[in-house]
């Protein structure tokens, strides 16, 4: 297998990361999430813009702060 050029990786977006903001419905912890980390789990249905709920520390649920 060849390794990947410092050209290609730069036109694969690979290192183009995105935040999300989440808060926790019931401590009001506040976070940002990876997008690679949001894109791995499916989608809540209680969530308008279809982002996933993710577990806060405080074990409430953490929520895209545009779905509160």
């Amino acid at each position: 297998m060849s390794e990947i050029s410092e050209e290609e990786i730069r036109m694969s977006g690979i290192y183009d990361t995105h935040y999300y903001n989440y808060r926790c419905r019931d401590c009001g912890y506040e976070a940002k999430v990876e997008d690679i980390v949001v894109d791995s789990f499916p989608p809540s249905p209680r969530s308008k813009h279809r982002m996933p709920e993710l577990q806060c520390f405080c074990g409430g649920d953490l929520c895209y702060v545009e779905d509160l």
